[in-house]
């Protein structure tokens, strides 16, 4: 297997085992996509905290509003929205964008998702997701702390040239459990059919109209904390505000991809700054990222470098609020 990245405009496949071929760089992201299983469906975790930590965190829900994590994600008492774009290896003909929103309450909470995944002139991807949370027990009365249930259900819908589309629909669940403040554990799984994929299948192999229409996404992981969470994170002014530092430690399998490591780790020197690194594999990639916070908004950037696939940038803004609840359990 080579190390060589392919060229910008023309280039050869010779990153997969047994292929190689040249095409035009319009047609590189559908390869791709052979080449890497686990984004078939574009379930990737690319959303806020995502963009650097590689996906690590998504087991045990490091974000509230973020497309594929964990939907036993909640933050009592609090709403918020967000939006995030990045241009996958610096690949001027494809695009993913995202929006989401959530409406969180003492014990429940409710979030949508948007995902649109598209390669110009070639093929489009969108992807909704809707998640309902519930969290039982409550950190007052210690071990055995708090557990967050979830529920979420997915719709994919592609189109290809020549008219050629799908729509299918799927399901998940999880479970996120922290038995101590600065201790959490998660699990979850999405990809679950609801139905039969309408339009036939769609290009063998890909992963897009091949029964599920998604792989299945298995995910579970531990994070540590350096100090009691802050009741809405990286909000200035929260009771627990202070200097901190999160490990974050995850393993993942979509479809039939060999399992994969995902770590990180933040610091998080001022309630409005954060810093990010991360890495993952195989196959290796590493990532660094900041977040800066005011006011409720939050700005984030991050670089992320795949060993042969080259360096992408990743940007993302979002706002939340509390709503009446000055510190949840």
């Amino acid at each position: 297997m080579s190390e060589r990245r392919p060229e910008r405009k023309t280039a050869t496949l010779r990153f997969l085992p047994n292929v190689t071929c040249a095409f035009p760089a319009c047609c590189l992201p559908v390869l791709l996509w052979i080449a890497a299983p686990g984004e078939c469906g574009n379930q990737a975790l690319v959303s806020g905290a995502y963009a650097a930590t590689l996906g690590a965190g998504g087991a045990t829900a490091a974000e509230r509003s973020a497309f594929g994590q964990n939907p036993a994600a909640l933050r009592p008492g609090c709403l918020g929205l967000r939006l995030d774009f990045h241009r996958p290896y610096g690949m001027d003909e494809l695009a993913v964008a995202e929006a989401g929103g959530f409406l969180d309450g003492s014990r429940w909470g409710v979030s949508a998702e948007w995902r649109q995944t598209a390669v110009e002139g070639l093929y489009s991807e969108q992807g909704y997701q809707i998640t309902q949370s519930l969290r039982l027990g409550g950190m007052g009365g210690g071990f055995p702390g708090v557990l967050d249930l979830g529920l979420a259900w997915s719709g994919w819908s592609s189109q290809w040239p020549e008219g050629r589309s799908s729509l299918a629909w799927s399901h998940g669940l999880g479970a996120a459990w922290r038995p101590f403040h600065r201790l959490k554990a998660g699990v979850f799984m999405l990809g679950l059919p609801l139905g039969a994929v309408n339009g036939g299948a769609i290009g063998s192999g890909v992963g897009i109209g091949n029964g599920d229409a998604t792989d299945r996404v298995w995910q579970w992981g531990l994070e540590a904390d350096s100090r009691d969470p802050d009741p809405v994170p990286g909000q200035a002014g929260s009771q627990t505000a202070g200097p901190s530092q999160i490990l974050r430690l995850d393993f993942r399998k979509t479809g039939n991809a060999p399992w994969r490591t995902l770590a990180s780790l933040s610091i998080r020197p001022h309630p409005s700054l954060e810093l990010t690194g991360g890495f993952s594999g195989p196959p290796f990639q590493a990532s660094m990222g900041i977040r800066v916070a005011w006011a409720g908004w939050e700005c984030r950037q991050a670089l992320r470098y795949h060993r042969y696939l080259g360096r992408t940038w990743l940007s993302g803004l979002a706002y939340s609020r509390l709503i009446g609840v000055s510190r949840p359990n």
